[in-house]
């Protein structure tokens, strides 16, 4: 009948439109507002902006910058001041392995949506499409203006906790020392500026004794320890390979689905690359993070995870020659905490920036963030104290302000500008006398005393 025939051709229609509507209604998932989440809060959700050594230094600062006190102590005298340098770019390596594949991947990802595979939000596939790798190797490692406006802030908040021992201090060619790379001594111009309240601020010459500050590099036992006896660089890569979390893998085969790949997948190291892109592009800019939408909250966590259990092994509490190497740096705090205690000078304030290599086992020399039980592959706890993101990423920093506190000398100290408590210290003050007895024996004058093998 003539009723029957309308009727399947509606039914035809109505197939056809949703054999057609349906791959573009697939891909209207709540857009992300920085990491993909397929569900109801995804468009709400805050990104996750945790990752690791490359966490940019706005995620975690204090923005309390109240003046350091003490109830029964003086105003502070004295700080000495150890930093990692503020956020910079890739290396030449890193930043050509990002030009080669990521504008590949980026246009594989855009042709699979186009034909209704993917999952990615539209307002997130334009943010892919408009994204340009612009750097070139001149910018190699250099600090970005991201990385001058931490420190430069940095600078400003230790002022305001510290005015009157900045005001009166007595700053020489020794008050500031650094490595000799442009992101360590950017970073000791743009801090200095912020602290002194000045612009155009001179700078003494960068410290020629590699002991004090890069001695991961001369140390040969350390090498050894991390490198297993490796020779070469493949070696190397496979031993380092070896460190990664078994849960990653999943994480593979969701981005490849969530980017609408099928036959042809992207590998490992692919969705590493593009982890890596979105949090340098997260610690470089405030917004608009085109590869972090490839992940979900849960995913970054692991790759967080992952970044901490490598650095865990490389600069943390897996070899004791990790934290013994820093004998000379220590030795520098003490021989100040010395001279403090026979003369409250306003010229014995130090600050030094250096790298995470340098920074992450001094923390380790003090005991900062050691967990009960080694970490391991099949040792990892969410709540575990060894949180890179929170203890040494872009900026990180650790200040040990001295005060007079009745007849007693006492150290206050702060990591990433919030108070600390050290082993051995109460109510968050150390005793200056039972800090240098209880770490003088770990303090030398050369490297040689614990690194040759």
């Amino acid at each position: 009948t003539q009723s029957s025939r309308m009727l399947g051709f509606t039914l035809w229609v109505s197939l056809v439109l949703v054999s057609v509507i349906c791959p573009a209604l697939a891909k209207q998932v709540p857009c992300s507002a920085g990491n993909a989440e397929n569900g109801e809060n995804g468009k709400n959700a805050a990104p996750y902006m945790l990752t690791g050594t490359k966490t940019g230094y706005l995620v975690v600062m204090n923005k309390d910058d109240a003046g350091v006190e003490h109830e029964g102590c003086e105003p502070p005298h004295s700080v000495w001041f150890l930093a990692r340098h503020g956020t910079r770019y890739p290396s030449a390596v890193a930043m050509g392995h990002m030009r080669k594949h990521l504008p590949k991947i980026r246009d594989q990802v855009i042709a699979n949506h186009e034909a209704g595979r993917g999952d990615l939000c539209e307002q997130d596939l334009q943010n892919l499409s408009g994204w340009v790798f612009n750097l070139t190797r001149d910018d190699e490692l250099l600090l970005t203006k991201s990385g001058m406006e931490e420190m430069k802030g940095l600078g400003r908040r230790w002022r305001n906790r510290l005015k009157k021992l900045v005001d009166e201090m007595i700053v020489d060619d020794k008050t500031f020392g650094f490595t000799d790379t442009q992101r360590t001594i950017e970073s000791a111009r743009q801090f200095k500026e912020g602290l002194l309240n000045k612009t155009n601020v001179d700078l003494p010459p960068p410290i020629d004794n590699t002991d004090l500050l890069h001695f991961y590099k001369n140390c040969k036992k350390y090498k050894e320890a991390i490198f297993q006896k490796r020779k070469t660089e493949v070696e190397v890569k496979k031993l380092f390979r070896s460190y990664t979390l078994p849960s990653l893998k999943r994480v593979v085969e969701n981005v490849n689905k969530r980017l609408g790949y099928r036959i042809k997948t992207v590998s490992f190291k692919a969705v590493e690359l593009m982890w890596d892109m979105c949090r340098w592009e997260m610690s470089w800019y405030k917004s608009n993070w085109a590869w972090c939408a490839v992940f979900t909250r849960e995913e970054m966590k692991l790759f967080e995870d992952n970044e901490d259990l490598f650095f865990y092994l490389q600069d943390g509490y897996a070899y004791n020659i990790t934290r013994d190497m820093t004998g000379v740096l220590l030795n520098d705090l003490l021989s100040k905490l010395k001279d403090n205690k026979e003369d409250i000078s306003v010229g014995n304030s130090r600050f030094y920036f250096a790298h995470s290599e340098t920074f992450l086992p001094f923390l380790t020399r003090l005991g900062i963030a050691r967990d009960d039980h080694p970490l391991s592959v099949d040792n990892l706890p969410d709540e575990r104290k060894w949180r890179t993101s929170l203890i040494g990423g872009e900026s990180s920093n650790l200040a040990v302000v001295g005060m007079r506190c009745g007849e007693m000398e006492k150290i206050k100290f702060y990591l990433n500008e919030r108070v600390l408590n050290v082993d051995g210290c109460k109510d968050n003050l150390c005793d200056v006398e039972e800090f240098i007895s209880k770490y003088e024996k770990f303090a030398f004058f050369t490297l040689e005393e614990v690194c040759e093998t």
